[in-house]
């Protein structure tokens, strides 16, 4: 009867633990999702004024990379942070808007990767 009982408790540990993750990481996504395109408004708004765009960005950037890299170990989040870091070199308003596009596209394709989906599991 032990045995029934901590294999119960671990089952739900683990499954609560996989859940919340899932529920973190989207969170996660939607708010650097806002963030980029707060930045791109801006920068449409006022073209010369993207260091202050870029310093917004990295902050959220450093946000969703603490708090999603203990969820996702993969090749993809080291790509999210290479685009990020090419940021501060980029000077045109339409390069900057496009690499930004191109980071929000990658982290929903990182959500939607980590979604369960019936045919992985059989």
């Amino acid at each position: 009867m032990n045995r029934v009982l901590i294999c119960t408790v671990i089952l739900l540990t683990v499954s609560f633990g996989a859940v919340w993750s899932l529920f973190e990481l989207r969170d996660n996504t939607q708010k650097l999702c806002a963030s980029i395109d707060k930045c791109n408004e801006y920068i449409i708004l006022d073209s010369k004024r993207t260091d202050d765009v870029i310093e917004v960005f990295e902050k959220q950037w450093e946000e969703y990379y603490k708090s999603t890299s203990f969820i996702i170990r993969s090749a993809s989040l080291e790509e999210l942070a290479v685009s990020s870091s090419r940021l501060i070199s980029l000077t045109d308003p339409d390069e900057i808007s496009a690499e930004l596009e191109g980071i929000k596209q990658r982290a929903v394709m990182i959500y939607d990767q980590q979604l369960p989906h019936a045919r992985s599991v059989f």
